[in-house]
């Protein structure tokens, strides 16, 4: 038996065999989140098991086969509110449906809970799954609990329950209109 390749795994027989894997991908293979501003602090890993759905737990996906995957990593982004740079912990789990076509898997219930369709790349693409779920796990607005504060002290955005110190042009008009 040959020792699993993660950038060219053998999925079908990682599920017939009802394994797991485990492993990490270097920062620098994920290229879209590099471009998307998204700096990995370290590896990320990961754990992939599979198998195949027994017809009592499933009927309507007897004897396909499955994968479940674990990811973790730790990265920084910036702040929506203040564009400097933030960190954040991600981890994530989710089970996949395998089918052998693209049809199979539009066929698939839409709104299941237990797992997503997939369908079988050869070779199968274990980064780019792993790169796609860190995407969808990313808050598409994130922001420090608290802004870090200028080199005066002060806030770089007004606190919600703090009032702004603003200047009104128009409120003469206003003390006018009065009288």
């Amino acid at each position: 038996m040959s020792a699993f390749d993660p950038m060219q795994p053998d999925i079908t027989s990682l599920c017939q065999r009802g394994a797991s894997v485990a492993g990490e991908f270097s920062a620098d293979r994920f290229l879209r989140l590099l471009a998307d501003e998204v700096r990995l602090l370290g590896a990320v890993t990961w754990q992939l098991s599979g198998g195949v759905i027994p017809r009592h737990e499933r009927p309507d996906y007897a004897d396909k086969t499955f994968l479940s995957l674990e990811w973790q990593a730790s990265l920084s982004l910036p702040c929506a509110r203040c564009l400097q740079s933030m960190n954040a912990e991600l981890k994530g789990q989710q089970r996949y449906v395998l089918f052998d076509t693209e049809q199979e898997a539009d066929a698939a219930p839409m709104e299941d809970d237990d797992y997503d369709a997939l369908v079988k790349q050869t070779p199968f693409d274990l980064l780019g799954l792993i790169e796609d779920e860190i995407l969808l796990a990313l808050d598409p607005a994130p922001r420090h609990e608290v802004c870090p504060t200028t080199a005066s002290n002060q806030p770089l955005m007004p606190q919600a329950n703090q009032p702004a110190n603003t200047h009104r042009p128009f409120e003469g008009l206003t003390k006018m209109r009065k009288h």
